[in-house]
């Protein structure tokens, strides 16, 4: 959320984890995101700001209950290791929103992913019809793609 001051002034790349998600969530022609994460993630701006910036429109802001519902699931469950029915529920909540094969959803949270076992190190994946982007992995790709140029 502060990585255009922590970076003012400096001569040398760093890899914004806004920009590695956009560029992934372009990547496979997303033209509009749903933005799942810890509650202070959902109630910013800067994924949304980012995507938009990339030309991606994003779903609005998540009702309360659905944002503390999902900072529950983070929180005590895939904190804990307890992902048994999390995937259920993401995909649950993701298929009240997402409509078509441009909408993706950007896992924002480093929890969120684990819900998905089978594709913990998949940058980008899809589960019953709905593209999900995984966050970190886009992050560290971003961040090896940039090393091995050098």
């Amino acid at each position: 959320m502060r990585i255009k001051g922590i970076t003012k002034g400096l001569n040398f790349p760093v890899i914004s984890i806004l920009d590695a998600t956009a560029q992934a969530a372009c990547d496979v022609g997303a033209k509009r995101a749903l933005v799942l994460g810890t509650t202070v993630t959902m109630n910013s701006t800067v994924y949304t700001d980012t995507l938009y910036d990339y030309g991606i429109d994003t779903f609005p802001k998540l009702p309360d209950a659905e944002i503390n519902s999902l900072g529950k699931l983070i929180d005590h469950d895939l904190y804990q290791g307890r992902i048994d029915s999390a995937m259920d529920q993401i995909v649950g909540l993701c298929k009240n929103y997402v409509r078509n094969g441009s909408d993706v959803v950007c896992l924002a949270c480093t929890e969120l992913p684990l819900a998905f076992p089978q594709q913990v190190d998949s940058k980008c994946f899809e589960v019953q019809g709905i593209t999900f982007v995984n966050t970190t992995v886009a992050h560290v790709d971003a961040a090896l793609a940039l090393a091995l140029a050098d």
